[in-house]
């Protein structure tokens, strides 16, 4: 009987990583979330959301024949490289229609082998039977553990300036959907805007509506949940400037704004067009300080990660990529492209040196 898509455990976002030596911290990746499936149906490839997206990928299909396996479950996420090895999201939609040969898999979890549901196996166990299946050389690759104390992983991986870091529990098992058994934490870059107006409905969240600085073309809206003071310090500001609409812009209860109140803006690194974040602080000399999470939805969570909800009632605002120009680097193994460098930097801060080997790679 063939084999059924799985529907993917999904890492918490959290604001900083976890402590001790229960966690095995990986790079995070920006590409598309993808599982492949290998069987006597043959190989297919399908989404987070389990569209079997097999014939968008023919190059990696193949690639996959290749390996020595019967039946497998394997989870991972399709990325696309430029020419320095770092991440080039706006070339993965490019890369499937036209540049198939740029496409890798990078393969982090195994959840079935050779008519073994391997689900209940910890996590640990699971990646090293996975990475005795990845050739050397090949478009599909393994994501190797990074060395070292968290919060130096962390802190090197943001200084060099990519997306942030997956940390997962040594002995969970796989269980379907958002766990606190994987957490994320991102990095972030702060950018200056144009406040080009506020939306304002009775009832429903207020947005700041964002703009280039020059241009005031507009860029996203900013989710304002900070506390009442600043918000109806910002409404008067908002209201003491009012102007007309950027042209071409409609937007329903929406106070704009004449130019001149800025932004500065801590968002995702390497997203250029900004959607529903949270908008801390009011303004302050014409700067508004903004805070923009990234995520999917809005969700209520404890301060521990943990979904909360009417014991705490702590909001964790996120906001929606805007897949079109979202593109963000990261480290990850290309044959020897920056394998060494990166390695070398992490151990030199986090005091594991002697744990570089050949071996070892980031992904």
């Amino acid at each position: 009987m063939p084999l059924q898509f799985v529907e993917p455990l999904m890492p918490t976002l959290v604001d900083k990583p976890p402590e001790g030596g229960d966690w095995i911290h990986e790079v995070k990746f920006d590409g598309y979330r993808s599982q492949v499936i290998i069987d006597e149906a043959g190989t297919r490839i399908f989404t987070r959301n389990g569209m079997d997206w097999t014939a968008k990928y023919p190059d990696l299909v193949e690639t996959a024949k290749g390996l020595v396996i019967d039946r497998a479950i394997i989870d991972g996420e399709i990325i696309v490289p430029n020419e320095a090895g770092l991440a080039d999201y706006a070339a993965l939609r490019k890369a499937i229609t036209r540049r198939q040969h740029d496409l890798y898999f990078v393969a982090f979890d195994l959840l079935h082998l050779n008519g073994h549901d391997l689900r209940d196996m910890p996590l640990e166990h699971r990646r090293e039977l996975l990475v005795g299946l990845i050739p050397a050389a090949s478009r599909i690759q393994f994501s190797e553990a990074l060395p070292g104390d968290a919060k130096a992983i962390f802190h090197l991986l943001d200084q060099a300036g990519l997306e942030g870091m997956v940390s997962k529990r040594r002995r969970s098992k796989y269980r379907s959907g958002r766990s606190i058994n994987w957490l994320k934490v991102k990095c972030y870059t702060v950018d200056e805007y144009e406040l080009l107006g506020v939306e304002r409905e009775a009832g429903k969240p207020a947005f700041a509506l964002m703009g280039e600085i020059g241009t005031r073309k507009y860029v996203g809206s900013a989710f304002i949940n900070s506390s009442r003071a600043i918000r109806e310090r910002l409404w008067k500001r908002v209201q003491e400037h009012a102007g007309p609409p950027p042209k071409g812009m409609k937007r329903p209860a929406t106070q704009w704004v004449k130019p001149g109140i800025k932004a500065r803006v801590k968002h995702l690194r390497g997203e250029e067009d900004l959607q529903h974040a949270p908008l801390r602080r009011g303004t302050r000399h014409g700067i508004c300080d903004c805070i923009i999470i990234s995520g999917r939805g809005v969700k209520m969570m404890r301060q521990d990660g943990t979904p909360a909800r009417k014991a705490a009632r702590r909001y964790v605002p996120e906001w929606r990529l805007n897949k079109r120009t979202f593109e963000v680097p990261y480290l990850m193994k290309l044959g020897n492209i920056g394998r060494q460098e990166a390695l070398a930097l992490i151990a030199r801060h986090s005091g594991d040196r002697d744990e570089i080997t050949a071996e070892l790679f980031s992904q």
